[in-house]
């Protein structure tokens, strides 16, 4: 839930630091730089061609750098043990447009049904080309059950990134 605590990302770890004590791991994992990046810029670009250029104001997503969120972390009270990034593409159990439904109601604020409808359709179209292709059988058999896909072993990919981070509290 990190990324999306995006208005003060410093007082969401502080508060976490206020919880612990000195010694006390913090262990996370959300949403890194460039998570999802295929699909944001696909739905800026179905925005724009819509006449819809406050993309920013819309994005709800806080999405650091492993560099950004280390000195976050070390700025306020924590000694970084590691903080990584790890590319991690996650096979959707729909298609952009569904997953467009469950995570980007913000994008589509004040955006009537038909025309909301219409930009998930047009940003998964602008991310088909990068998102929708075959996968190898060790991905399959991790998701065994989870996936649809069609004749040629396509599925929909989400480029999801994680920032992996284990911090420890060092001041009281």
């Amino acid at each position: 839930a990190l990324h999306w605590m995006k208005s003060d990302p410093a007082k969401v770890v502080r508060n976490v630091r206020g919880l612990l004590k000195k010694g006390g791991r913090f262990v996370a994992e959300f949403g890194g730089h460039a998570n999802i990046q295929c699909i944001v810029d696909a739905l800026k670009e179905a925005l724009a061609a819509r006449g819809h250029s406050d993309f920013d104001s819309r994005h709800p997503w806080f999405f650091p750098t492993a560099e950004e969120y280390t000195a976050l972390l070390e700025a306020n009270g924590f000694e970084v043990r590691s903080c990584v990034l790890i590319d991690r593409p996650t096979p959707l159990p729909t298609d952009v447009a569904g997953w467009l439904t469950t995570f980007g109601d913000s994008f589509f604020e004040g955006i009537s049904g038909d025309e909301r409808e219409a930009m998930q359709q047009d940003a998964q179209e602008r991310a088909k080309g990068r998102l929708y292709r075959p996968v190898s059988d060790d991905v399959f058999g991790r998701w065994e059950g989870e996936l649809t896909g069609d004749e040629k072993g396509n599925v929909w990919l989400a480029d999801y990134v994680r920032c992996r981070v284990h911090a420890v509290a060092i001041t009281t």
